[in-house]
């Protein structure tokens, strides 16, 4: 029931949002996602001890510069008590941006932090096997010893030292 509130919300906003600046809009919602992070600024948001109306004139305020969409939007899910789901609805119109431009997230787990140069370096190799334009996300996973894991689309690639291991583990057992 919920997923489904989520996904009407965010499909309601993309919507709206391509009738005029989506980038802006989705730019502005990624940014209110980042500052809903913060336990205190959410805390304010969900509390019922701070009425409602102080709460939208905060909301006029802070975000006077934003775009009425998301201003609009966010005042919405004051009014209706669903701001604590703003980050579910936030990666649900994220999905149906990333579709609509053709846009594919990728986790990329290693030991360290990839150079810049390393991460364009996949990105290009990644942008080439999936055709769409990728967008990294690098991850440190300190279990791989080595190599890389690659996470998208629902699927997981394992292109680390441990699972080249495991992969030939396997391989071993199979020949007995």
């Amino acid at each position: 029931m919920e997923s489904l509130l989520f996904s009407r919300y965010a499909e309601a906003v993309f919507e709206v949002a391509k009738t005029q600046d989506l980038d802006e809009i989705r730019s502005q919602l990624e940014f209110l996602n980042k500052v809903l992070k913060d336990k205190e600024i959410m805390d304010f948001f969900v509390s019922f001890s701070v009425p409602r109306q102080e709460k939208l004139k905060v909301i006029d305020e802070i975000f006077k510069d934003f775009d009425s969409v998301v201003v609009g939007f966010f005042k919405l899910l004051i009014e209706k008590l669903h701001v604590k789901f703003f980050e579910r609805v936030w990666l649900k119109f994220k999905a149906f941006y990333n579709d609509f431009r053709g846009i594919e997230d990728v986790q990329v787990f290693s030991v360290v932090k990839l150079t810049e140069e390393q991460l364009q370096s996949v990105k290009g190799l990644l942008e080439k096997k999936i055709k769409k334009t990728v967008e990294i996300e690098n991850l440190l996973d300190g279990t791989l010893v080595g190599g890389l894991v690659f996470k998208y689309g629902g699927k997981t690639f394992d292109a680390s030292l441990v699972g080249n291991l495991r992969k030939l583990k396997l391989q071993v057992a199979q020949m007995k």
